[in-house]
């Protein structure tokens, strides 16, 4: 659903070519390879549907093996498999982000490993400390890790691998020092929804101020130019709070 609102632009190029001169764009839009990369190879919001076939996988595995003992192990080679299929064939996209889903399914898989190994973990120094640990392996291997050497297999890659399970790891014993939070709980619950369709309500917002009310920004000081951006990023948030509502009563 939140796809679909990718393919709004190039429906409204075909059906007023004129348009183009006002979105200021020179992308030749086709509608049937549009519809086919959002709605086949899940451009635009690509993670979704990432996440999506990682728990259709995810959820096989859990089902087929029952011992949980095995899941970092097939978590480490579901990651090791779409690393070497990306290297061999760096330009391969299967249908609804396929590949990047198998990923996925191993961070998932990791994520049961570390669920099932740190559960007995609870709040206090060896946690924080834990944390502090992860934490600055993390900045260790992010700053060796500048891409000077890109590829599979260079140190690079190897220390950017490292720095992503210690940041992971880092995630899991912050989780376990913050406990319960309503904040953040409110955050996760809405902050996709916002990130889904800030670009439309970015858009709608600018229609509204620049085209229905006829504002024009680049006659104005620079002092009016902050003042109008600062209205029209507050009126798409507005819009992305009603959206906002719909999505969560009615999605």
């Amino acid at each position: 659903m939140f796809s679909l609102y990718f393919l709004a632009k190039p429906l409204a190029l075909l059906l007023a070519p004129g348009l183009a001169r006002v979105f200021k764009t020179g992308h030749d839009y086709s509608m049937g390879r549009d519809f086919y990369d959002v709605l086949v190879n899940g451009n635009g919001l690509w993670f979704l549907w990432a996440y999506f076939v990682g728990e259709l996988v995810t959820y096989g595995i859990v089902r087929l093996v029952r011992s949980r003992s095995y899941d970092a192990g097939i978590g480490l080679l579901l990651i090791a498999c779409y690393l070497a299929v990306v290297h061999v064939l760096p330009g391969l996209q299967l249908p609804f982000r396929m590949l990047q889903g198998v990923k996925a399914a191993g961070f998932m898989l990791l994520g049961l490993a570390a669920r099932n190994l740190l559960l007995p973990l609870r709040r206090g120094t060896s946690t924080a400390l834990l944390f502090a640990g992860a934490v600055a392996v993390y900045v260790a291997c992010a700053l060796v890790a500048v891409p000077k050497q890109p590829g599979i297999g260079s140190p690079s890659e190897w220390f950017a691998v490292l720095g992503m399970f210690a940041g992971v790891a880092g995630c899991v014993f912050l989780s376990v020092l913050i406990g319960r939070s309503r904040v953040l709980e409110c955050v996760g619950r809405h902050s996709i929804v916002f990130y889904a369709l800030n670009a439309l309500m970015l858009n709608a917002a600018k229609l509204a101020v620049f085209r229905v009310l006829h504002v024009n920004g680049a006659a104005l000081p620079a002092a009016g130019q902050w003042a109008v951006g600062v209205i029209v990023a507050v009126l798409a948030m507005l819009f992305m709070a009603v959206a906002d509502l719909l999505v969560q009563r009615w999605m």
